[in-house]
Protein backbone atom coordinates (compact mmCIF):
# COMPACT_ATOMS: atom_id res chain seq x y z
CA UNK A 1 0.00 0.00 0.00
CA UNK A 2 1.26 3.39 -1.15
CA UNK A 3 4.41 1.42 -2.00
CA UNK A 4 4.64 -0.52 1.72
CA UNK A 5 4.54 -3.33 2.81
CA UNK A 6 1.46 -4.75 5.00
CA UNK A 7 1.14 -7.83 6.41
CA UNK A 8 -2.36 -9.67 6.39
CA UNK A 9 -1.85 -10.94 9.61
CA UNK A 10 0.14 -11.23 12.65
CA UNK A 11 0.84 -14.31 14.67
CA UNK A 12 2.56 -15.02 18.31
CA UNK A 13 3.33 -18.39 19.85
CA UNK A 14 3.24 -18.78 23.73
CA UNK A 15 5.12 -21.11 25.87
CA UNK A 16 4.48 -21.40 29.63
CA UNK A 17 4.92 -23.75 32.47
CA UNK A 18 1.19 -23.43 34.57
CA UNK A 19 1.32 -23.46 38.32
CA UNK A 20 0.94 -27.26 38.06
CA UNK A 21 4.17 -27.67 36.33
CA UNK A 22 2.59 -28.55 33.24
CA UNK A 23 4.67 -27.44 29.87
CA UNK A 24 1.45 -25.42 27.88
CA UNK A 25 1.80 -23.63 24.41
CA UNK A 26 -0.64 -21.74 22.57
CA UNK A 27 -1.08 -20.05 19.42
CA UNK A 28 -2.76 -16.75 18.41
CA UNK A 29 -3.42 -14.79 14.84
CA UNK A 30 -4.56 -11.43 14.23
CA UNK A 31 -5.93 -11.32 11.33
CA UNK A 32 -6.58 -7.81 9.15
CA UNK A 33 -6.82 -9.16 5.61
CA UNK A 34 -10.60 -7.90 5.11
CA UNK A 35 -9.70 -4.07 6.86
CA UNK A 36 -6.40 -4.30 4.27
CA UNK A 37 -9.30 -4.64 1.53
CA UNK A 38 -11.08 -1.95 2.48
CA UNK A 39 -7.73 0.33 2.80
CA UNK A 40 -9.43 2.53 5.67
CA UNK A 41 -7.54 2.85 8.83
CA UNK A 42 -9.13 2.14 11.71
CA UNK A 43 -7.71 1.27 15.39
CA UNK A 44 -8.05 -1.57 17.25
CA UNK A 45 -11.08 -2.74 14.84
CA UNK A 46 -9.09 -6.26 14.65
CA UNK A 47 -10.23 -9.49 16.20
CA UNK A 48 -7.94 -11.93 17.75
CA UNK A 49 -8.35 -15.85 17.18
CA UNK A 50 -6.81 -18.80 19.04
CA UNK A 51 -5.25 -21.54 16.79
CA UNK A 52 -2.98 -24.45 16.57
CA UNK A 53 1.16 -24.22 16.97
CA UNK A 54 0.54 -26.69 14.01
CA UNK A 55 -1.60 -24.06 11.63
CA UNK A 56 1.09 -21.37 12.63
CA UNK A 57 3.96 -24.08 11.64
CA UNK A 58 2.39 -24.81 8.18
CA UNK A 59 1.45 -21.10 7.38
CA UNK A 60 5.08 -19.91 8.41
CA UNK A 61 7.51 -22.95 8.05
CA UNK A 62 8.78 -22.28 11.52
CA UNK A 63 9.95 -24.73 13.26
CA UNK A 64 8.28 -24.51 16.43
CA UNK A 65 7.59 -28.84 15.94
CA UNK A 66 8.83 -29.44 20.03
CA UNK A 67 5.86 -27.17 21.35
CA UNK A 68 3.25 -28.95 19.31
CA UNK A 69 2.59 -31.89 22.02
CA UNK A 70 1.86 -29.25 24.61
CA UNK A 71 -0.71 -27.46 22.35
CA UNK A 72 -4.72 -28.20 23.61
CA UNK A 73 -5.92 -26.72 20.62
CA UNK A 74 -3.54 -28.91 18.28
CA UNK A 75 -4.72 -32.13 20.46
CA UNK A 76 -8.35 -31.26 19.64
CA UNK A 77 -7.64 -30.37 16.02
CA UNK A 78 -5.89 -34.08 15.76
CA UNK A 79 -9.29 -35.54 17.30
CA UNK A 80 -11.78 -33.83 15.28
CA UNK A 81 -9.83 -33.85 12.06
CA UNK A 82 -10.67 -29.83 11.51
CA UNK A 83 -8.82 -26.48 11.97
CA UNK A 84 -9.73 -24.74 14.47
CA UNK A 85 -9.89 -20.65 14.73
CA UNK A 86 -11.24 -19.26 17.98
CA UNK A 87 -12.31 -15.84 18.85
CA UNK A 88 -10.72 -14.42 21.72
CA UNK A 89 -13.22 -12.01 23.28
CA UNK A 90 -11.00 -11.91 26.51
CA UNK A 91 -8.71 -13.71 28.44
CA UNK A 92 -11.46 -16.19 29.70
CA UNK A 93 -11.84 -17.15 26.41
CA UNK A 94 -7.99 -18.64 25.93
CA UNK A 95 -7.89 -22.25 26.34
CA UNK A 96 -4.52 -23.38 27.60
Amino acid sequence: YRGALIPRAFWKVVAIVTEEGRPSATAYKVDQEKELGELEFVYAGFKTFQISVQQVIDGTGIDFGALVEYDGIGALEIATKQRIKEVITGPESIRI
